[in-house]
């Protein structure tokens, strides 16, 4: 096996093609062990990091109640300037890797969030050894004004693709670098805005569409597999079966399909 560094981009709900992507480059004889992620990719990369078993984690997608990865809070929502608390992210996380933290992981896990005040953190056994793996992805996850700002030492934390959706450039070069990151379609269509709160969600789901297109610079991408996602919405919480079965799909041909690349 080769042993690799793995950057996963931020994907929204679709972070279940990384699993089957992550199958795809072991086949291949590549071993991640060191993983960073932002967002939907931190959710996959610390449930990987955990050392379970990456077939486990394909079946677990299948079975995840996204819905309940938001739940509405009328006071955390005045409090933490969010419709939703992600707090069930790290409880259902925490539950599969049973509490684990980032240091006791058997792979090191980077997960990239926002401070309001501090920017851009990195969230590792350095900076944060007792944080569990749940809790660390939950903190990278919250998308400002649709989920709740996580508070943490002295800031409150949002989601990391406010600061970086790809963090492609996080690790050195001690060792082969290999990124993975989902680009969809421009979603599916949505009806007029008829509301501020409409209009909001609706904003946010443009700007996250697009940052699926963020630039990679050349030395970059010359590393990097991109996964089509066709028209999934990056913030289906009823994702059907079928649009499961098409992320496991594409995420695991995207990867044997550029093999040559890596």
């Amino acid at each position: 096996m080769t042993d690799i560094d793995l950057v996963l981009s931020g994907s929204g709900i679709r972070f279940g093609a990384y699993f089957s992507a992550i199958k795809a480059l072991e086949e291949l004889g590549y071993n991640p062990v060191r993983v960073c992620g932002t967002s939907g990719g931190a959710i996959a990369g610390a449930l990987y990091s955990s050392g379970l078993d990456i077939d486990f984690l394909i079946e677990q997608f299948y079975k995840f109640e996204l819905k309940k990865f938001r739940s509405f809070s009328l006071w955390g929502s005045i409090k933490h300037f969010g419709l939703y608390s992600n707090k069930y992210i790290a409880t259902k996380l925490d539950e599969l890797t049973s509490g684990m933290t980032l240091a006791e992981a058997p792979k090191e896990f980077h997960a990239i969030t926002t401070g309001e005040r501090s920017g851009l953190t990195i969230l590792n056994k350095y900076t944060a050894p007792d944080m569990t793996l749940g809790e660390a992805a939950r903190m990278s996850a919250p998308m400002p004004f649709y989920f709740q700002r996580i508070p943490w030492k002295d800031d409150y934390y949002m989601d990391g693709g406010v600061v970086s959706g790809y963090p492609i450039d996080t690790f050195d070069n001690e060792r082969k670098l290999v990124g993975l990151k989902v680009q969809g379609n421009k979603g599916k269509p949505r009806g007029k805005s008829t509301n501020i709160i409409r209009y909001g969600l609706n904003m946010l789901r443009v700007m996250m569409n697009m940052m699926d297109r963020e630039h990679i610079e050349d030395a970059y991408w010359a590393k990097t597999i991109v996964i089509p996602t066709g028209d999934i919405d990056v913030m289906d919480f009823n994702m059907s079966q079928q649009d499961r079965e098409f992320l496991i799909d594409t995420g695991y041909k995207s990867v044997m399909k550029y093999k040559d690349k890596l």
